[in-house]
C-alpha cells in the first residue's frame, strides 16, 4: 500500500519532534522550504490563469496576515511585475491599514532596484522619486 504525502509529512514531523524540535521551529522550517519551493516554481502565466475573483483567490487575505508571506509576495512581485496575482496581492497590501507602510517600502524598493538596474524607463524612475517624496512629506517610510 502506497504511502500518503499527509502520512510522510506526519511521519517527518513526528521524527523533528523526537530529534528535539519544538512545535514552532517545525512550522518555521516547514515555511521556509515551502516559501522557497514556492519562489523557485512560481510560473505567474499559470498563477493568473486561475480566473480569481476581482480581489484576488479567496486564501489570499490569510496568507497576507503572515510575514512570511508577504516576504514573498514582495520577492515574487520583484521578479514578475506585471503578474495580476502578485499585482492584486500588492493593491490588498498597499490598502491595508495594518501593511500599507511596509507595502509602500517594500514596492518602492523594488522599483528602486529595478531603476538602478537599467531595466526601467526615465518615467518609472521619476514615479520611484515621487514615491520617496510623498512618503518624506508625509512623515511615513523613507522620512
Amino acid at each position: 500500500m502506497p504511502v500518503t504525502e499527509a502520512e510522510r509529512l506526519q511521519s517527518l514531523h513526528a521524527w523533528l519532534l523526537c530529534s528535539g524540535d519544538s512545535e514552532e521551529q517545525i512550522a518555521v522550517s516547514f515555511d521556509d522550504t515551502l516559501a522557497v519551493l514556492c519562489a523557485s516554481r512560481f510560473d505567474p502565466s499559470r498563477a493568473d490563469g486561475a480566473g480569481d475573483p476581482p480581489g484576488g483567490p479567496p486564501w489570499l487575505g490569510e496568507l497576507l496576515e503572515r510575514a512570511r508571506w508577504r516576504e514573498l509576495v514582495y520577492t515574487l512581485h520583484a521578479r514578475h511585475p506585471s503578474s495580476a496575482l502578485l499585482n492584486t496581492a500588492v493593491q490588498r497590501l498597499l490598502a491595508s491599514p495594518a501593511h500599507a507602510a511596509e507595502a509602500a517600502e517594500r514596492t518602492s524598493e523594488s522599483r528602486d532596484a529595478a531603476a538602478l538596474a537599467g531595466g526601467s524607463s526615465v518615467a518609472h524612475l521619476l514615479d520611484c522619486l515621487a514615491d520617496r517624496l510623498a512618503a518624506r512629506l508625509s512623515g511615513g517610510p523613507g522620512a
